[in-house]
């Protein structure tokens, strides 16, 4: 009975994913962007990779969009059902998710991530993670860049107008036409030799150059 379960659940998800897929794709393309930083992503990203692309969770739906096209990028993704969702769409873009989260499998996740990279991928983390609380960084960005001696890429977001969830990260999203600034702040490398209290130095300064980011993109969208 579980069997039968699983493969009805698993045919549902096949014929949903290519539809939200190109849901989000039409909607992605609606949008009017304007990156502030866009050398780093060029420099940092696309030629000096691999690097850690990072981001609060309250703008994941419009960055993953944006990065969609980008080489295939390893994406931790939470375990949950909500996640399996998320995971089946960046697979279907040519990326690499790794599921798990702080709660549960984080650990082991960050070490195929360390693999991963070595091979020459990208990584893309949501520093708040998938439950928060938010805005607040949490450790794994600061551990990934340390073992591989990759850079970090703080990415900020603001968009108007916008449909906000009433959700722990107040999620948004973009309506379609709406306006939309990414900033990117200056890439830091964790040396590999921080440890305790130099972790959380670090920690700290992943969370203030994300929400300085997210401060000059809201300036920069209400500028115009």
């Amino acid at each position: 009975m579980k069997v039968r379960e699983d493969k009805s659940k698993d045919l549902k998800l096949n014929l949903l994913i290519p539809m939200l897929s190109g849901l989000l794709k039409c909607w992605g393309s609606s949008i009017r962007m304007k990156v502030y930083g866009k050398e780093i992503i060029e420099k940092y990203v696309i030629k000096d990779s691999p690097s850690i692309i990072s981001f609060w969770h309250f703008g994941l739906i419009q960055l993953c969009c944006y990065f969609r096209r980008l080489p295939p990028t390893v994406v931790m993704i939470s375990g949950s059902k909500d996640g399996e969702i998320a995971a089946r769409i960046a697979k279907r873009w040519g990326h690499i998710p790794v599921r798990g989260s702080k709660m549960k499998g984080g650990l082991n996740a960050l070490r195929e991530m360390k693999k991963l990279m070595q091979q020459g991928h990208n990584a893309a983390i949501v520093v708040d993670g998938s439950r928060g609380p938010a805005r607040i960084a949490q450790k794994g960005v600061i551990v990934l860049s340390r073992e591989t001696n990759a850079p970090i890429v703080p990415i900020g977001i603001a968009a108007k107008p916008v449909l906000r969830f009433n959700s722990w990260d107040r999620m948004i999203l973009p309506l379609p036409g709406s306006r939309c600034v990414i900033v990117c702040e200056k890439p830091f490398i964790v040396p590999k030799h921080v440890k305790g209290k130099e972790l959380e130095s670090f920690r700290l300064k992943i969370e203030n150059r994300l929400n300085s980011a997210c401060m000059l993109a809201e300036n920069y969208l209400q500028k115009g």
